[in-house]
């Protein structure tokens, strides 16, 4: 049903598919930074956890530029669901980033 459809559904999928496959790398260096961080002792929690906020801040601020040169092409009206549909496809593809994303766009 048509009707029931998700604008930019398609589109934000294609655009978090090429985030990851562009990104896999770094992504990948998240995971690995947030188990460094959850079996950090005391003397390195800081470090393992300002490394892994480096991380979360980069993505987070790649993923909102890749939003934003697309929501600029769009229509004042249409743009605020482009941004929720960009926003509900992170929480579900990209759970890890949704803090930092969610976050710094307030």
């Amino acid at each position: 049903m048509e009707l029931f459809r998700r604008p930019f559904r398609d589109v934000v999928e294609r655009q978090l598919a090429l985030f990851e496959e562009e990104n896999a790398r770094e992504l990948a260096a998240i995971g690995v930074a947030r188990s460094r961080a959850g079996e950090a002792d005391v003397d390195d929690a800081e470090e393992a956890f300002g490394d892994l906020r480096d991380l979360l801040d980069w993505a987070a601020g790649d993923l909102r530029a890749f939003r934003d040169a697309y929501a600029a092409s769009l229509e004042p009206g249409r743009r605020h669901a482009y941004e929720r549909a960009f926003t509900r496809a992170v929480r579900r593809r990209l759970p890890a980033l949704l803090d930092a994303f969610v976050h710094d766009d307030a």
